[in-house]
């Protein structure tokens, strides 16, 4: 499994990357998905046209049999919750929420769609959502609409006739490359011999043998939980985990590594209210090396110089104070600074040129936007098949 501290410390850099740097389009919107897949749990969806046995598979992946394997369609999401709840949608569209751990009450009045929110180590590291039942054709809806924000997907026996076949064609490669075929033992491998080729893998396990072995009353069964084939299970839900996991700590350490100097910029610069030029104006020797303060402190006690006018074929101009524009540099400071030799405020349209004149850094792109991560609840996600 991926190392947690590891994947803690790159999540505060990326975010602290993500609310100070400057982001480009692309390079923000890479930080942020990096930034949910490393902070939320992973997306597993499981489609089969056999309930019971994606049913039972579910129920192996949570290490607990949560969801009666007899029903005979099901749209469950399973999400992590400290409190155990559901929230239960009917085809009238009329919801209800219950309280309490025991889900399996919840199926007698035949619900559309459940989302069940409990404590489980699992759910920690996955999000699980189910869409199964013996028709293709409603199912079909079901899968367009949760493979896009899928990261895993498991066809438990999914027959991939038309029109579950259209729906595959459709599937991205780079989700085509984490969906794994998962077959029951009663089912005829030659039926897949010529699908299995486009999976990332195939699968094959009893998985009511193999919650049977993990969950007997004298431990695990290691030789049974593995001729089930539930160990396969395991390994290949883990190793997708440190895939995804690591392949995002990559991508975060570049983006990391490419804005390092406007990090080290941003953490050298002052925090606060800019009151440093004001300072500047009312004493001299802040802004200055020490060996320079002397000469500081002989110039003001020296009349000031009066500025020679232009000449009168010449437009009258006041001079440009520079000023280094970043975290810390507004509007109103600019307007709020005199000039240091005692010459006219800078008026408004002074500003408005001199930023609008300001020279760009021409060793990045002139498109920028800024970025900033939003807080986002799990359960609000167009992977939950609408259930609000």
């Amino acid at each position: 499994m991926s190392d947690d501290n590891g994947v803690n410390e790159t999540t505060l850099r990326l975010r602290h990357l993500i609310e100070t740097a400057d982001l480009s389009r692309t390079d923000g919107f890479l930080a942020e998905r990096c930034l949910r897949r490393l902070e939320h749990p992973l997306r597993v969806t499981v489609f089969g046209t056999d309930p019971s046995h994606a049913v039972s598979l579910v129920n192996l992946m949570l290490g607990k049999a949560i969801v009666p394997p007899t029903i005979t369609r099901a749209r469950i999401q399973f999400l992590h919750s400290e409190i155990d709840y559901a929230r239960m949608q009917f085809r009238d569209g009329s919801q209800q929420r219950t309280e309490g751990s025991d889900f399996a009450r919840l199926f007698d009045d035949a619900p559309s769609k459940v989302r069940i929110c409990t404590d489980l180590p699992v759910l920690k590291k996955l999000s699980i959502l189910i869409a199964a039942e013996a028709n293709p054709k409603s199912l079909c809806s079901d899968v367009e609409k949760t493979l896009p924000a899928a990261d895993i997907t498991l066809w438990a026996g999914a027959a991939l006739h038309p029109p579950m076949d259209e729906v595959w064609q459709s599937v991205p490669d780079r989700l085509r490359d984490h969906s794994y075929l998962v077959l029951s033992p009663e089912m005829e491998s030659e039926t897949w011999t010529e699908l299995a080729d486009e999976f990332a893998g195939v699968i094959r396990v009893d998985p009511i043998r193999a919650q049977d072995a993990k969950s007997g009353s004298g431990g695990v069964d290691k030789a049974a939980f593995k001729d089930s084939g539930g160990l396969d299970v395991v390994k290949t839900i883990k190793h997708e985990i440190d895939v995804l996991i690591q392949s995002a700590m990559d991508a975060s350490e570049v983006l990391l590594l490419r804005y390092a100097d406007q990090l080290d910029a941003n953490e050298d610069a002052p925090s606060g209210e800019p009151v440093e030029a004001a300072e500047s104006v009312q004493d001299g020797s802040a802004a200055l090396p020490e060996e320079e303060s002397a000469q500081v402190v002989s110039i003001k006690a020296q009349p000031r110089a009066v500025m020679p006018e232009p000449a009168p074929s010449e437009p009258k101009r006041h001079p440009v104070i520079s000023v280094p524009l970043g975290k810390l540099a507004s509007r109103s400071r600019l307007m709020n600074q005199a000039d240091p030799d005692g010459g006219p405020k800078i008026t408004q349209r002074t500003v408005s040129l001199a930023l609008k004149n300001m020279p760009k850094n021409t060793s990045r792109p002139t498109s920028r936007v800024r970025t900033r991560s939003r807080p986002s609840r799990a359960t609000a996600t167009p992977w939950s098949l609408g259930l609000d």
